[in-house]
């Protein structure tokens, strides 16, 4: 850090281009915190309806009567234990491990890995997972028995395992 960057608000050192380091680390938010703090909705996807699944998340595999869990930009470090989250669909809750045909979105986040327990949960058709900290496909997603599609753009990654 610079002598004027520690002169200067954050804002004019972010538009000048002049690097701050933080005063203290951000808080690491897992998947079961976010679920305490607030419900985690299902959207089902009705055909004629507008959807607004969240600005860069991506709508071209969305089919009337398609579920979707939008975790995206929520500052996620963690998974652990999202086989075991409920969730609300309409007015009833259910665990999300049981419901099928969702398309999960977690871009933008902080993931430097996902769970093993992600093979789990065959109800998973999209697994969105781009903009985040991975450095590698997981080996986990051969092993999703309803995967129909995956995206890691913009990530870390260096490997891509044999499946």
């Amino acid at each position: 850090m610079t002598a004027l960057s520690s002169r200067i608000p954050a804002a004019l050192a972010a538009v000048f281009g002049i690097g701050l380091i933080a005063a203290e680390p951000l808080h690491a938010v897992t998947v079961e915190e976010l679920a305490a703090k607030e419900p985690l909705t299902i959207l089902t996807i009705a055909k004629g309806s507008p959807v607004d699944i969240g600005e860069g998340n991506q709508t071209n595999n969305l089919k009337d009567g398609g579920k979707v869990l939008n975790l995206s930009k929520r500052g996620l470090t963690s998974l652990a234990g999202i086989s075991k989250l409920m969730v609300t669909e309409g007015d009833k809750s259910a665990p999300l491990k049981d419901l099928q045909g969702v398309q999960l979105f977690l871009n933008g986040n902080e993931l430097e890995d996902l769970p093993e327990e992600l093979a789990t949960m065959d109800g998973i058709t999209f697994l969105y997972v781009y903009d985040n900290k991975l450095r590698a496909i997981p080996p986990l997603v051969a092993r999703m028995k309803g995967l129909l599609g995956m995206y890691f753009t913009g990530n870390k990654i260096t490997e891509i395992p044999a499946f």
